[in-house]
């Protein structure tokens, strides 16, 4: 009996999780779509030490202190500093 209880509430916190991450890359997709609207430079909200390593091709120092600011996966790391990589130039 125990072990049903515990199959239902992993099966109902796993259907709730996909629903946040639903709703996450929703308002991820939402809040581009205003900052390409807004004419803010995007680049800004880059720290120094993030544009620096960049700016000197250190990919894993740039995913890093990516991770380290953002709390973003490592994955998501990753496509953001390859795509801003090969379409930005840094200064």
């Amino acid at each position: 009996m125990i072990e049903l209880v515990l199959i239902a509430l992993a099966a109902l916190m796993y259907s709730e999780l996909a629903a946040i991450r639903r709703r996450q890359r929703w308002i991820l997709k939402k809040i581009d779509r205003l900052l390409d609207t807004s004419g803010v430079d995007q680049d800004e909200l880059l720290s120094p030490e993030l544009r620096t390593a960049m700016a000197s091709g250190r990919r894993l120092k740039a995913i890093k202190r990516y991770r380290e600011e953002t709390g973003a996966s490592l994955t998501e790391a990753k496509v953001f500093i390859d795509r801003y990589g090969k379409f930005r130039e840094w200064e």
